[in-house]
């Protein structure tokens, strides 16, 4: 599961995101119910559009409760952020472990397990 960590993301010609072509952490949002509450007024400034569900990673099904946003940045086309460069602090923090893998097939192999996580979405 990806996690929303302190680690900020490498330049975007490095970025597996991109080179893996996954959004994962963006279509949708995911973060953990604490968040908002956490950052506090900040959270208004963000281009998240609350899309009212919680999503459950099946194999955290006990443990994790995540909100789910839309993010006015992300390209529907193109599946990538319009400006990735100036992105919010949110996105640059947030912690993928293909980012801690040098080996493009390690990280393709990271990234399809990313991609193939399955969550129960509940209504708020």
């Amino acid at each position: 599961m990806i996690n929303m960590g302190l680690e900020s993301f490498p330049a975007k010609k490095e970025s597996p995101c991109l080179k893996h072509d996954c959004n994962e952490c963006c279509k949708p949002v995911k973060v953990d119910r604490g968040y908002r509450a956490h950052v506090g007024e900040k959270f208004k400034d963000l281009p998240f559009s609350d899309r009212g569900e919680i999503l459950i990673p099946e194999a955290e099904i006990d443990t994790t409760r995540l909100e789910s946003y839309d993010c006015e940045l992300l390209d529907e086309k193109t599946g990538q952020c319009k400006d990735y460069e100036k992105r919010p602090e949110i996105c640059r923090s947030t912690e993928c472990e293909a980012f801690s893998e040098e080996d493009p097939k390690k990280q393709a192999k990271i990234i399809d397990k990313i991609k193939k996580e399955k969550f129960i979405c509940q209504k708020k």
